[in-house]
């Protein structure tokens, strides 16, 4: 049996909002969508969520991603960066929307409507293939302000989850702690889970 359609009644994707499912091939399910201006539509899951279908045609080119013409990147890596970075924060379908999207992180309008523009700002400000797009400020949106390119090491001590340990007038996270001591940062959260505190976290067997 096929994998089971994913139920998108009553979610809104730019001015369409899923009624109900009139197909029921699971691979390519097809829903009957009211527009904000009031045509019914018939479009297919597929393009639901991907963001290729948001409204009957009346706001056609409205939400078109501007791309300034023929850029010959489509299939490179900052162009992929790009499109992810627009997918999490506005098409609930996405993985990880509910992180970014779903808690109100967008993208500004610079970067999404043009990704040269995005890409002119990522060539001046360090974008390498070893480096991805990280938030300065997690609870802000995609914006030139608020976003620099980081190695993994950097986005792990700038998660919202992490703990941060102070010993010694010093605050570190656990990744940090365990470059400074050479201590496995798994070792340290077991340690901690333990019960073990201050210098106790760090000491070499």
């Amino acid at each position: 049996m096929g994998r089971r359609a994913i139920d998108l009644t009553n979610q809104t994707f730019g001015e369409l909002t899923a009624k109900r499912q009139v197909d029921f091939k699971s691979k390519n399910a097809k829903w009957e969508c009211v527009c904000s201006c009031g045509n019914i539509v018939v479009t297919e899951s597929q393009k639901l969520r991907k963001g290729t279908s948001r409204s009957c045609g009346c706001k056609r080119g409205e939400y078109k991603i501007k791309t300034m013409g023929t850029h010959g990147m489509t299939n490179t890596r900052i162009y992929r960066i790009w499109h992810s970075m627009i997918s999490r924060c506005e098409y609930p379908g996405t993985n990880g929307y509910e992180f970014y999207g779903g808690r109100g992180i967008s993208v500004c309008e610079e970067w999404r409507n043009n990704f040269e523009a995005f890409h002119n700002w990522a060539v001046k400000n360090g974008y390498s293939d070893k480096m991805s797009i990280d938030r300065i400020d997690n609870s802000r949106n995609y914006e030139p302000s608020n976003c620099r390119w980081a190695d993994k090491y950097t986005q792990d001590n700038n998660r919202r989850s992490n703990v941060y340990i102070e010993m010694d007038g010093k605050k570190h996270t656990i990744a940090e702690w365990s470059r400074i001591t050479g201590i496995n940062k798994e070792t340290i959260r077991s340690r901690i889970r333990s019960g073990k505190t201050g210098k106790e976290l760090f000491k070499k067997v």
